[in-house]
């Protein structure tokens, strides 16, 4: 069951997952005001509510994207976008590149079905935090097994018409 799980083909959790519009029960779509860092048309940024690391922000899209899993090359430049975003914010905030990491948790190990960049400055605040963003490359930096996934990557996996999956794509 658990194989089926890690290497079935991507089906939508939700069966409107293609349709971007704003959902009235979605936390990411109505951050409040106060909460948010930064903002633009495409995105908001926010502190995780449970920071995993030093400092740990979400980059959220404005559109309903329900997961890295729906994205198509088409999204992109949005991806990009984002990720500046997460960048300028944590240096904004003090924190060196060279303690950055950003990525996505790719489902079912996700915990909104709203596409949202962890942005995080390290180190992590213990083991148990740090084991739930675990980087995985292999020799040629696409993502090797593991249910998170740098933002580069998921870059490159769209641009060689690959799906994102917990297997290494």
């Amino acid at each position: 069951m658990i194989w089926k799980l890690l290497t079935h083909p991507f089906r939508p959790l939700d069966p409107n997952a293609h349709d971007r519009s704003v959902r009235p029960k979605c936390v990411f779509c109505h951050i409040e005001k106060e909460k948010i860092l930064a903002e633009s048309d495409e995105f908001l940024v926010f502190r995780d509510r449970n920071p995993a690391a030093k400092e740990h922000l979400l980059v959220t899209s404005r559109q309903h994207i329900e997961s890295v899993r729906t994205l198509t090359m088409d999204d992109i430049p949005l991806l990009k976008t984002m990720e500046e975003a997460g960048k300028l914010a944590l240096l904004n905030l003090g924190h060196p590149e060279d303690t950055h990491v950003l990525g996505y948790h790719i489902p079912p190990f996700n915990s909104i079905n709203h596409l949202h960049l962890h942005a995080q400055a390290l180190p992590y605040q213990g083991a148990r935090k740090k084991v739930k963003y675990p980087r995985s490359e292999r020799h040629d930096n696409m993502k090797g097994w593991t249910w998170f996934i740098e933002s580069s990557q998921v870059q490159r996996t769209l641009e060689a018409h690959r799906n994102v999956t917990i297997k290494p794509c």
